[in-house]
């Protein structure tokens, strides 16, 4: 008998608990949302950038190695003897740095000799097709002319443009991004003048990196410096470069104080 109250007592306790649990959130609204609601309220998105416009200083050129033949291993051969001695010249020169871009083959039809039928129809033939890509990149711009001379039989260029070295654009990220902070904070205290406020406070602050897109050189703006070198190289002169604007973002957001 005293077993069976003592469980009943307990329900009933149990029950009390809960029940006041339940009543006592009710009522109650959640602290967090009234936080960020707040938070949130007075918040203004904005964005600024800083730049500089500098001179290019460094030359890319895309060489490119092409070989087609009935024979597969021919056409590789061929191509790979060919890359050796265009390699073999650009390690010859320290201001010179390579990259092998890729090399690639495949089998194409190609109308040989423009081979005609009894018909007069173009006869075609499935030949291998081997390709490499090259690129090199050099501030010495009279020493890539030298290059282009001497490796023209064993390759040819397949794009050339001038771009700003990371050297010169490591010098240039502190400065630009002191000028794009003043600029950002000058941005905010405008904003918050004109809404009235008594000024603001970073909520989010984003500092992009210094872009420096590369600049493409159109086969028109070549020269050649003899009539010799007119009709083999083209020759790059160093007036060509020119001026490249070098840009900084930042963006944030920033909670006006009222």
């Amino acid at each position: 008998m005293k077993f069976k109250n003592c469980r009943v007592a307990l329900m009933l306790i149990s029950s009390f608990i809960l029940s006041a649990c339940y009543s006592g959130d009710s009522n109650e609204k959640p602290v967090m949302n009234k936080r960020d609601n707040n938070q949130n309220y007075n918040v203004v998105n904005l964005s600024q950038s800083a730049s500089k416009v500098i001179e290019s200083d460094t030359l890319e050129v895309v060489f490119s190695i092409n070989s087609k033949n009935k024979n597969r291993q021919i056409a590789m051969n061929e191509v790979t003897e060919r890359l050796n001695l265009v390699m073999k010249e650009i390690k010859a020169n320290s201001s010179f740095e390579a990259q092998l871009l890729n090399r690639n083959g495949r089998e194409v039809s190609e109308n040989i000799n423009a081979q005609r039928d009894d018909k007069g129809n173009p006869v075609y033939t499935q030949v291998w097709e081997e390709n490499v890509s090259v690129l090199v990149k050099s501030k010495d711009f009279q020493a890539m002319n030298v290059l282009i001379s001497k490796i023209q039989e064993a390759a040819s260029i397949n794009s050339m443009s001038f771009t700003v070295s990371k050297e010169k654009i490591n010098t240039l990220q502190d400065e630009l991004t002191r000028e794009g902070i003043r600029r950002f904070n000058e941005k905010a205290n405008l904003i918050s003048q004109e809404f009235g406020g008594k000024g603001y406070k970073i909520v989010s602050v984003n500092i992009g990196n210094v872009d420096a897109p590369p600049y493409p050189v159109p086969y028109a703006n070549f020269r050649a410096e003899s009539a010799m070198m007119a009709k083999s190289a083209p020759v790059v002169s160093d007036s060509l470069p020119g001026e490249k604007t070098i840009n900084l973002s930042i963006s944030g957001s920033i909670e006006l104080v009222r």
